[in-house]
């Protein structure tokens, strides 16, 4: 499947093309954020192994590597998850090439949500899952920190045995100031 852009300024035809040179695993975490990757590659990273890629979404807005990605690593793998900022409007290839290779026949169970803190159901028709479970997702994404990049390691594993129910609530995080679950105050 190949696809030009067609309309100016949809692409950065400056920037070089590089095909994405990662092998496929059970596991696939794709994000616009780098520091969302670094946390799960702490997190995830003793847990899953060698079953976990991580990649930064970046490189997916071009339609050759979108198309690339999804033929040689995506068509390969058991769970992906997208992070995704800028939804649709960012990522129109790599969205099409998600539903071209599902259409023919690729296995791989795909979770796109937004990378922002805004829920965007239109992401949800290039998803595998019900609403309930991908904003549950979402909420661990959206209020970030270690407890709930563990819980939603957690619900990797129960997605991977096909389990679809069971996810707790995300533990909140406070959006401002300095954060020390650790310190308890008396009144």
């Amino acid at each position: 499947m190949h696809r030009v852009a067609t309309q100016s300024g949809d692409l950065d035809l400056e920037r070089k093309l590089e095909a994405v040179r990662q092998t496929p695993a059970e596991i696939l975490f794709v994000s616009t954020a780098d520091t969302e990757l670094s946390a799960l590659a702490r997190v995830w990273g003793p847990k899953f192994g060698g079953r976990l890629r991580l990649m930064s979404a970046g490189a997916l807005q071009h339609p050759a590597a979108a198309e690339h990605y999804a033929d040689h690593v995506l068509m390969h793998s058991k769970l992906a998850i997208f992070r995704l900022h800028g939804g649709r409007g960012y990522f129109p290839h790599l969205l099409d090439e998600i539903q071209h290779i599902k259409s023919h026949g690729a296995q791989v169970r795909v979770l796109v949500l937004p990378g922002t803190d805004q829920w965007d159901a239109e992401l949800l028709s290039y998803s595998d899952y019900a609403e309930p479970l991908a904003l549950r997702l979402f909420d661990y994404f959206r209020e970030g920190g270690l407890a709930n990049y563990e819980l939603a390691a957690q619900a990797v594993e129960r997605l991977l045995d096909n389990q679809s129910d069971g996810f707790p609530e995300p533990v909140r995080v406070p959006t401002f100031g300095w954060y020390e679950p650790w310190k308890q105050t008396t009144a």
